[in-house]
């Protein structure tokens, strides 16, 4: 009896620690899809953004037709918007899923005031489930490198002299 004892706990400690290993490389697995499609949310949540897609989309809702080069680009990024969707749902955290139904929730149209709270939210609930948690300057950060102050330098320069302009770039 005590040698079968013998011979079996080897053959449990393997079975169980084969076991943990692999649920830790599942889960670190699903992390990883998870941040992909993260990513994948953002790029195409900014390309929605862009000037240039709004100018089509709202060609598009006043009854235009889009040609060519302009079709292909807007399909483009409608189906990219589609697949980064599908796999949010399947892949997002709750927390992810529920900031993104809320940016999307009403008919708010401009990046800025509750709209912009609403993207900052997809990022804190993205950070957490990165595991990666947010700080006291984290909003003000998000909205000078992503969204408010890329359109305010942008605007500066435009705005700006040749001279001035040289020397900012």
């Amino acid at each position: 009896m005590l040698e079968a004892f013998k011979l079996l706990v080897p053959i449990v400690v393997i079975g169980v620690a084969w076991y943990l290993a692999r649920s830790r490389e599942r889960e670190k697995d699903r992390q990883d899809k998870r941040m992909a499609v993260y990513a994948d949310m953002l790029s195409v949540m900014a390309k929605v953004e862009r000037a240039d897609f709004k100018t089509l989309s709202d060609h598009l809702l006043s009854g235009g037709t889009l040609l060519n080069d302009d079709a292909r680009y807007f399909n483009d990024v409608i189906e990219e918007f589609n697949r980064t969707h599908l796999k949010l749902m399947v892949f997002g955290s709750p927390d992810v899923i529920e900031a993104v139904s809320d940016f999307y929730g009403d008919e708010l149209q401009k990046m800025e005031g509750e709209k912009k709270q609403r993207y900052i939210a997809i990022l804190h609930a993205m950070r957490e489930d990165g595991f990666q948690k947010t700080y006291p300057k984290f909003d003000s950060q998000v909205d000078n490198i992503l969204i408010s102050g890329p359109l305010v330098r942008r605007s500066k320069l435009l705005n700006s002299g040749d001279s001035e302009r040289n020397q900012i770039l």
